[in-house]
């Protein structure tokens, strides 16, 4: 999870076979201090998911997946929309883990060594 400028705010390791939005919600509560808006992409789009923000008094800026013809598609709100604009600066911090070879290419067998270079990887990337 990021901050809105695309840094790192808190990085937490699931395995490989979860799906990234039912970890949403542990990664949001692991935060100290809770966003006003969360963005995400079309793989978040769950309505337990929305719900769960909701009583967090989170506002959602997920962009439903594909509705049947004929049904009208909710649209964002404008202050959602805004946030899921700037969503680029997340994927560009995805990028910088992925220069890190060693995190790219997982060669340990440990998940806490695999923690370890996470952690170090994103001091660094707070550090430039």
């Amino acid at each position: 999870m990021t901050e809105k400028q695309g840094l790192p705010v808190i990085v937490k390791l699931f395995a490989g076979s979860q799906s990234d939005f039912n970890t949403a919600l542990e990664t949001v509560d692991a935060l100290d201090k809770r966003p006003k808006v969360l963005s995400g992409d079309k793989g978040y789009d769950a309505q337990w998911l929305r719900i769960a923000l909701i009583q967090r008094h989170i506002q959602s800026a997920i962009p439903r997946k594909d509705t049947p013809q004929g049904k009208p598609r909710r649209r964002l709100t404008k202050i959602a929309y805004q946030s899921f604009k700037k969503r680029w600066k997340v994927e560009r911090s995805i990028a910088w883990f992925d220069g890190f070879r060693r995190l790219v290419i997982r060669w340990e067998r440990l998940p806490i060594v695999y923690q370890a270079f996470t952690s170090v990887s994103t001091i660094l990337i707070l550090l430039r």
